[in-house]
């Protein structure tokens, strides 16, 4: 069976076991990561290194990076902080092309709001035989991003998936700007963590348009056991905010609970294995739950990347006019974690905030774990 080439950009908790899980469902895989040497893994199973975006610029591409400016960066290729979209002067389905598949509307670069500004869909559905990111005037990139590798091999139709937590509005804009240059956009944000992205068990949540998404599918059932079509553009990310109002509010309630028992004598690891048989238990009891019990808080996902996901949910929410309170107390939470300088451990480790503020030991430190 023919299986077509993809390449994951990002190498972190997350990519490194995505890229494996691709490998080892037989597809040609293409790696490529800022910092040299972290993707001997991928390697071992058949990975191919690429020293520069530009050249892991196969026609479909996967994105694993903490946000979007990590994301245009790597499109831009050059200094960290270039964020800019470059724009066509013309030629076939470039801007000026009114049947191009940008014509619907185009964002401004580094705008706060998509082209369809309240508009759900945000960049255009059309599907249409767009041009390749050659196609129309020159593109002041640097020659080392996935736009200068995409113009030089004449790729028609490339797939951007956006795999990391990103604002909906955000990679909505996004779509709009690369619509020009004959670039499709998909965002694919999951959930299960590196537990999930280890055992290719993540929930896969989608947005883009149905034929980028069925041209997908073969890619993300191998990462996932729950793959689903949100909607259009920046569906799957307004479900990935969701998700991590949930996840962090989660998190903050055991830890919380935890807090008042321990404070009042009790053993964490009896109290864990009470609420592991009630209403209360579920996947992220199971899956932190050793974090809690050893105080070994080494990431999974981060307090800073926790903390940043809750921002999108709550800039969405203000502007559709949702109250989020129970997320808003969450979030300072959160803010109160990475002040400590704890931004880096795992986002289980809320409960050090609880420890700080209560006068509690470390359940590791107490117990000689």
């Amino acid at each position: 069976m023919r299986h077509d080439p993809v390449s994951v950009l990002g190498m972190g908790a997350m990519g490194l076991p995505i890229a494996r899980n691709l490998a080892r469902a037989g597809f040609p895989v293409t790696v490529w990561n800022r910092t040299p040497g972290k993707d001997g893994p991928a390697r071992a199973l058949g990975a191919t290194p690429a020293a520069t975006p530009a050249d892991a610029a196969l026609p479909v591409v996967l994105t694993v990076l903490p946000d979007l400016p990590q994301v245009r960066e790597v499109l831009l290729g050059g200094p960290p902080g270039r964020t800019g979209i470059p724009q066509q002067a013309g030629g076939p389905h470039g801007p000026d092309d009114p049947h191009g598949p940008g014509s619907a509307g185009r964002a401004r670069p580094g705008g706060p709001r998509s082209a369809g500004g309240a508009d759900p869909a945000g960049a255009p559905e059309s599907n249409g035989n767009g041009s390749s990111p050659a196609a129309g005037g020159p593109l002041t990139t640097s020659g080392t991003g996935l736009l200068d590798g995409w113009r030089r091999a004449g790729t028609t139709n490339p797939l951007l998936v956006v795999m990391g937590t990103v604002s909906p509005g955000g990679v909505r804009e996004l779509g709009a700007e690369l619509a020009p240059l004959g670039v499709r956009v998909v965002d694919a944000p999951v959930s299960g963590g590196d537990v999930g992205a280890e055992a290719g068990t993540l929930s896969v949540m989608v947005g883009g348009h149905a034929d980028d998404v069925l041209r997908l599918r073969p890619y993300l059932t191998a990462l996932g056991t729950t793959v689903r079509h949100m909607g259009p553009l920046g569906a799957g990310q307004l479900t990935k905010a969701g998700n991590q109002v949930v996840v962090a509010a989660t998190l903050a309630a055991i830890s919380e609970a935890l807090a008042l028992t321990s404070k009042n004598g009790l053993d964490p690891e009896l109290v864990l294995e009470a609420l592991s048989g009630g209403l209360a238990g579920g996947r992220a009891l199971e899956v932190k739950r050793e974090k809690w019990l050893t105080g070994d808080y080494t990431p999974g996902g981060s307090a800073a990347n926790q903390l940043k996901d809750l921002g999108f949910a709550m800039e969405t929410a203000r502007a559709s006019g949702v109250p989020l309170p129970v997320t808003a107390t969450v979030a300072q939470l959160y803010t109160a974690m990475c002040a400590l300088g704890l931004d880096q451990a795992d986002h289980s480790g809320v409960y050090q905030v609880y420890e700080h503020l209560s006068g509690l030991p470390s359940w590791s430190t107490h117990h000689g774990r």
